[in-house]
């Protein structure tokens, strides 16, 4: 009965971590989640806001210097050529910071969840140890005292046979 009742205690109090470990994790993943969120429509927008202006002065100061040229279809054609070029450039700028920042963050993730998992391990380790050295401490009284009942009914046993001897004699002699 000690040792499944200790087995139940273990069960519940290794069920209680688990649920406190993975609303721990739901907890920083949301908080996580929300600033990385916040972070990036902020930066989304800024680079948007300036990617728009460095688009308008480029595209105003392009029209205005072919219309003050004419330099006409074949100036056009290389305008239009250059801004593809412009736009395939900034597509890969963009992705290339966007992977740089994804990797970034996935590592800074992985660290956090190494250090948590690293932490609630150690302190599911800790319990574990504390209820083994409770589970050790009440199987060792419970050895201690049966020997003690073995040892006091082997004493009372004798007692009864020297008892028994006496008896015997003293009951002769008479």
């Amino acid at each position: 009965q000690v040792k499944a009742f200790h087995h139940n205690l273990l069960i519940k109090r290794r069920n209680a971590a688990i649920i406190i470990q993975a609303c721990i994790r739901r907890y920083l993943a949301q908080r996580h989640y929300c600033k990385s969120k916040h972070s990036i429509i902020l930066l989304q927008s800024l680079y948007r806001a300036h990617l728009a202006s460095k688009q308008y002065r480029a595209a105003r100061l392009c029209i205005i210097k072919v219309q003050a040229c004419a330099r006409a279809f074949v100036q056009r054609r290389h305008y239009v050529q250059l801004c593809k070029s412009v736009t395939l450039v900034q597509a890969y700028y963009r992705q290339h910071s966007a992977q740089k920042k994804f990797r970034d963050l996935k590592r800074s993730a992985i660290t956090v969840q190494a250090f948590a998992r690293g932490y609630l391990i150690r302190r599911r380790v800790a319990v574990m140890k504390e209820s083994a050295v409770i589970v050790q401490s009440h199987v060792r009284g419970f050895l201690t005292k049966r020997r003690y009942t073995q040892m006091r009914e082997a004493a009372i046993l004798l007692q009864s046979h020297v008892r028994r001897r006496i008896a015997q004699r003293k009951y002769a002699l008479a």
